[in-house]
């Protein structure tokens, strides 16, 4: 999928805007758009509190690691489905904690080359596959959703 290049390009030129201005416009990668995804996160989080309210409590990750704010949003081009999380972690070493926090292990995470600071993915969930990097302070999520029940062969 194009889609990850093309955000890269978008959150690196940004570096040092907030969260929801690093969100991708509505075409700026080809035929896809802002949408309600189910499963996806949208809007803001301004503060710790407001995190907590929108992750269902799941935020002190982030908040024990320079969290400054968020934005999220899904998308759609055609039957394709995805969702992206942008967390302003403040400080690039705390963007790095964050993507280490998160990290797991086996064949099914791959590190990614030439993206971002650091970037792997990981397709080890039934349903998804999860692209997360660091770019500067943010920590990027992008969660590839499935059409269907069934993962596609790679």
């Amino acid at each position: 999928m194009r889609i990850f290049p093309g955000i890269l390009v978008f959150v690196t030129a940004c570096l040092g805007a907030a969260p929801e201005w690093l969100l991708p416009a509505d075409n700026a990668v080809t035929g896809w758009v802002m949408s309600t995804v189910s499963g996806c996160y949208s809007g803001t989080a301004v503060d710790s509190q407001t995190l907590y309210d929108k992750i269902d409590g799941g935020a002190t990750e982030y908040t024990d690691r320079g969290y400054q704010g968020s934005a999220y949003s899904g998308y759609a081009n055609g039957s394709d489905r995805l969702c992206v999380e942008i967390y302003d972690q403040g400080a690039p070493d705390s963007a790095l904690h964050v993507y280490q926090y998160f990290f797991s292990t086996g064949e099914e995470c791959r590190p990614i080359a030439n993206l971002g600071d650091s970037a792997r993915l990981d397709t080890s969930a039934a349903f998804n596959n999860n692209l997360e990097f660091i770019a500067g302070r943010y920590f990027v999520r992008i969660i590839v959703k499935f059409p269907s029940y069934a993962k596609p062969n790679a």
